[in-house]
């Protein structure tokens, strides 16, 4: 996830930051020219050595930390200067106590040389690694969380490496045409795998590395050609590759791993009013990548987003067969619809219509949700809830802060909230919140202050040690 420029309002920033996220996607998909060589599909009679495991990049237990400290990612720039996207941005880590919020050390690891303006971060058996991009670099950091000092790092020219992913001591990093693994211990790539498509929705198990490939200059009226392909973890060679025709919307093919297959998910038609199944999830041997069963859904949403954590597929989007007669006035705008599957038979557990605009999962049995970030006035505060993943119900709500959509953490007790606000255009105040897990009460609360008073802080990230975030939505 990275923002580019200080936006001018509080209700846009949210909005710029979807859109430069969709405009990346765009640029992913319209970027190429010149003729390319042509995937092609291909089987593997190749035995892949472990059983497939989803453990390797989603939480699948409640948060267990039972200690106390959590840490924060933090990034710093003349207002003015990040609003144009230039000079030079501050990195911060800081760790702090959840049951207080009292600092116990703040660092910068080093300086950086170019405006980076957010990252993505993770905590692995006690190290914190932070990627992060700019208009010009790609940045990966390696710190020890016991004092914040550098313990590697490495930059490179070639632009959008700011995701990461981990499994058996790897990182893996893809930008629109490269797959990169690296190793975890100092940074340097164990391989490297180059296609002649476009390259999204990576995946990673311990048993291979998923991806999808979508063909350049392919589209037609009967959709556009994606493959879904394997690769694998030793040496980055193709395993195997499966054809799909898809809708021209990348956003409507997806995969997902979980512990006994990879679930394609393809957003087969949009219009409610044909015949034809609008969702089809398709699940593959890991091995092979042969369908082992298919389900057509009716399920009209768009666009389509999907995750598994454990043994259960979540898709979420928009109703289009929504009837706002059937809603109370008090619940205005359900016109989303959140569904859970068993993963592994693809039987319907549970659904519900909402109005939420984005989760967030921590583990298989801890979801949050977020609403009030439409700009449209259907929802006039910002709501922040707490779901039980068996129903799908509400456990608790808080509505007295305005929550950021990119960071949460918790502990085994202490759920820690950034609030952002805009006071001006060119300024921006994040506040510290500790939420009792339980009730939903707000335990303390405290401002963050920026590194220098001429500086703000442009993201600030809460972390937990081996926990990671799942935005989903």
């Amino acid at each position: 996830m990275s923002c580019h420029t200080l936006i001018s309002s509080k209700t846009n920033r949210h909005s710029i930051v979807l859109s430069n996220l969709l405009l990346l996607v765009l640029c992913f998909f319209f970027a190429g020219c010149g003729s390319k060589p042509t995937l092609q599909e291909q089987t593997s009679n190749q035995k892949i050595p472990d059983k497939t495991s989803g453990d390797c990049t989603l939480p699948t237990s409640p948060s267990s930390q039972s200690g106390t400290i959590q840490y924060a990612v933090s990034w710093d720039a003349n207002p003015q200067e990040a609003d144009n996207n230039q000079g030079i941005s501050r990195l911060h880590v800081t760790a702090f106590d959840t049951s207080t919020g009292h600092i116990r050390w703040q660092r910068e690891p080093l300086k950086v040389k170019d405006m980076y303006q957010s990252s993505e971060q993770r905590i692995v058996d006690g190290v914190l690694y932070i990627a992060s991009s700019s208009q010009h670099n790609a940045l990966l950091l390696a710190l020890d969380t016991r004092d914040g000092h550098l313990l590697w790092q490495r930059e490179t020219e070639e632009t959008g490496f700011n995701t990461m992913q981990f499994c058996k001591g790897t990182i893996y990093q893809n930008t629109e045409t490269t797959v990169q693994a690296l190793q975890m211990s100092n940074g340097q790539v164990r391989w490297s795998y180059k296609s002649p498509a476009f390259l999204s929705g990576l995946v990673t198990t311990s048993a291979a590395v998923y991806l999808v490939e979508t063909e350049i200059n392919a589209q037609s009226q009967n959709g556009q050609r994606r493959f879904a392909t394997a690769l694998d973890t030793t040496h980055g060679k193709v395993l195997w590759r499966k054809a799909y025709t898809t809708a021209n919307d990348s956003s409507t093919f997806k995969l997902i791993a979980t512990k006994n297959a990879v679930l394609a998910i393809n957003q087969i038609a949009s219009d409610p009013s044909t015949s034809s199944p609008i969702t089809s999830v398709q699940a593959l041997q890991p091995e092979t990548g042969r369908s082992i069963w298919t389900i057509p859904m009716s399920m009209s949403n768009e666009p389509l987003s999907v995750t598994a954590l454990g043994d259960t597929l979540y898709l979420n989007g928009h109703n289009r067969l929504y009837n706002p007669k059937a809603h109370p006035a008090s619940e205005p705008g359900q016109d989303m619809l959140l569904m859970a599957f068993n993963a592994h038979t693809g039987k319907l557990r549970w659904q519900r219509e909402h109005n939420y605009e984005q989760f967030t999962f921590l583990s298989e049995q801890e979801l949050y949700a977020y609403k009030g970030y439409r700009g449209d006035g259907s929802t006039p505060r910002k709501t922040f809830c707490a779901l039980d993943t068996a129903t799908g119900k509400d456990r608790w709500c808080i509505d007295s802060l305005q929550p950021s959509l990119f960071s949460l953490s918790a502990n085994k007790d202490t759920l820690i909230v950034v609030e952002e606000l805009q006071p001006s255009p060119l300024s921006l105040q994040q506040n510290l919140y500790a939420i009792n897990k339980r009730d939903g009460k707000i335990l303390w609360h405290q401002p963050w202050q920026s590194s220098a008073p001429s500086l703000v802080t442009l993201t600030l990230v809460t972390i937990t040690p081996d926990q990671n975030a799942v935005p989903f939505g």
